[in-house]
């Protein structure tokens, strides 16, 4: 089975250390590919006005990535229900590519507050 960790941000924008710590996770965890996850609204962030527009975020994130064969940009979000909550996002995955698994990848920032994600139990259950 296919191993993919989901990156998710606002990315606004991409940098070198973003590309570097995707890198580093995807050799320590084994994983076959992280899809950087550009996120359309988070929930912790819905009064930002500086961010930019998601399309022009979206295409950064590919060119940022031209050459990284294991690292790929990712708009699923864009299609889903705003806020993006990353639980709706793994489900609504894990549904549609059933022949991945998925890895949860995110910052100690948000590992700090994980525990007010939403369905935050259950992320850890399934996805690790």
């Amino acid at each position: 089975m296919k191993k993919v960790g989901i990156f998710g941000g606002s990315f606004n924008p991409i940098h070198t250390g973003h590309i570097a710590l995707a890198k580093s996770l995807c050799e320590k965890a084994g994983l076959d590919e992280v899809w950087f996850m550009v996120s359309p609204q988070n929930p912790f962030k819905q009064a930002a006005t500086d961010l930019l527009d998601d399309s022009l975020r979206f295409e950064l994130v590919e060119k940022a990535l031209k050459g990284e064969s294991q690292l790929k940009a990712c708009n699923y979000e864009f299609h889903l229900p705003k806020p993006s909550y990353t639980w709706h996002t793994l489900q609504a995955l894990s549904k549609d590519y059933p022949d991945i698994a998925f890895t949860l990848l995110i910052g100690g920032d948000n590992w700090a507050a994980f525990d007010k994600w939403f369905h935050h139990d259950d992320i850890l259950a399934h996805y690790p």
